[in-house]
């Protein structure tokens, strides 16, 4: 270990020991984890994952912290969070190339100031571009993978691979970095040139919809389940008479019965139990197989 922390040093990596996770995350659930490493370039984020390789250091990379539920007893390894240096795009006439600790809300908007269309519908979305192509991100019927070109992607040893769209493998909510260790370093995605009032207000249209649907003012990870098509989680949890039912501090949303919401300092278990109560009671009156979209890591 003390190799691992002599090499963050001599390359002068950010990094905090012993962090509260909780924080990092928009259900503000979590406990500590051994580090939190914040590198703030390629170079620096190659020397970590090196480091982490040699040394056999498990970890995992966090963005906004949204769709992401830390157990209490936190993370035994390296948390990733990349810095604010990874918090900008470019756009190429009609292409933006966008890092991978990217605000898709502030993308979202900002380029459609551009008057450039195809990212309206990721402006409630709290994460990032990075979160975002690994899981395949999607509201109001479109999903990432509907306009990503390609994506350099850093893997578990360090190496930068570009990866076009077909090579991520794109599912509902998934792509083959779902389940192998990579770190968006950039996102590449075809816009479409067009009015900037037009745009914009099917911008605004959009953000009404979600603020009158979702909890958006509450501490929430966004959508807990995938919908099994052609039915809706929200729907089926709704009609079995959980919306508003409470675990702890936890509670399924009085506003969206796919939201859970941290009402009263609720814990990771307070959560778990909710999404598992939501799972047998759906399973036993639908036969329907509920699954969560929300990544589970720690203790």
């Amino acid at each position: 270990m003390q190799d691992f922390i002599n090499r963050l040093e001599k390359h002068e990596i950010e990094y905090t020991k012993n962090e509260l996770l909780a924080k990092y995350t928009t259900w503000r659930i979590g406990g500590p984890a051994d580090f939190l490493i914040c590198p703030k370039s390629d170079l620096e984020l190659q020397v970590v994952i090196n480091a982490l390789h040699e040394n056999q250091i498990p970890w995992f990379t966090i963005g906004k912290g949204s769709n992401l539920l830390v157990k209490d007893n936190g993370f035994r390894g390296a948390i990733i969070k990349l810095g604010k240096e990874f918090d900008t795009f470019t756009t190429e006439g009609d292409i933006v190339i966008a890092k991978g600790g990217c605000s898709l809300v502030k993308l979202s908007l900002l380029v459609s100031k551009a008057g450039l269309s195809g990212l309206e519908f990721v402006g409630g979305i709290p994460g990032t571009v990075g979160g975002a192509v690994c899981m395949n991100a999607g509201a109001h019927g479109q999903s990432i993978s509907d306009i990503l070109i390609k994506a350099r992607v850093m893997d578990e040893r360090g190496n930068i691979i570009t990866m076009n769209n077909s090579e991520l493998n794109f599912t509902y909510r998934r792509s083959v970095l779902t389940k192998s260790k990579g770190i968006i370093l950039d996102a590449t995605f075809q816009m479409v040139e067009g009015d900037q009032q037009h745009i914009s207000t099917k911008q605004a249209e959009l953000k009404e919809y979600r603020m009158s649907t979702q909890p958006l003012k509450e501490r929430s990870c966004g959508s807990v389940f995938t919908n099994p098509y052609p039915k809706h989680s929200g729907q089926l949890i709704e009609q079995l008479g959980l919306k508003g039912y409470q675990i702890g501090g936890a509670r399924i949303s009085d506003k969206h019965s796919n939201f859970i919401v941290n009402v009263d300092n609720a814990t990771a278990d307070d959560v778990l139990n909710l999404i598992q109560t939501a799972q047998k009671r759906v399973k036993e009156e639908f036969n329907i197989d509920l699954h969560p979209e929300v990544k589970v890591i720690g203790e």
